[in-house]
């Protein structure tokens, strides 16, 4: 295993210890307003990506401290998942989803997204974590907590699949 492919599986684990997460009220706790502080975002923001971008920091935090990796992620810090998608390196796109990647989606070509974490993939379908989503079916980019959801690499109708990015260069 790679030293990317280890930090990416911190990631899924990391990103896991959250599952059941619950807001309190509409995208807040005292946790999603821990990790939009991080980031920056006003609190009562969507948390789907300053959830993901909070636990990569965390995994650069302990792959530093284990001597598994010297340099920190090149995904800038921000919250909106087009926006995130328009800036982030070339080299840490994918051609397709690996577990430890992000995905992200864009609403019916607006600024609006939403972005998970991919666990597992299979042919045309992944299972993601996600943040700020809900157990239903469908793609719900404002839900009540953090959930495991069964995606189609390809998104939907209204969400698009933008595309994948891993947190971290191959070294």
């Amino acid at each position: 295993m790679t030293k990317t492919e280890q930090r990416r599986a911190m990631l899924c684990a990391t990103a896991k210890s959250f599952l059941g997460e619950r807001e309190q009220q509409p995208n807040r706790s005292p946790l999603i307003d821990r990790w939009n502080r991080e980031i920056g975002a006003p609190l009562g923001s969507s948390y789907c990506l300053t959830f993901l971008q909070w636990c990569v920091a965390r995994v650069d935090d302990l792959a530093q401290a284990a001597g598994i990796a010297t340099k920190r992620s090149a995904l800038p810090r921000l919250s909106g998942c087009v926006q995130l998608w328009e800036r982030a390196p070339e080299a840490l796109r994918q051609p397709a989803p690996l577990p430890g990647c992000l995905v992200l989606w864009q609403k019916n070509g607006t600024w609006m997204g939403h972005a998970g974490l991919v666990l597992d993939v299979r042919v045309d379908r992944m299972t993601t974590l996600e943040a700020n989503t809900s157990g239903g079916t469908g793609l719900e980019r404002d839900g009540d907590g953090i959930y495991l959801r069964d995606r189609s690499v390809f998104g939907s109708d209204a969400f698009k699949v933008l595309g994948f990015l891993s947190p971290w260069e191959e070294e």
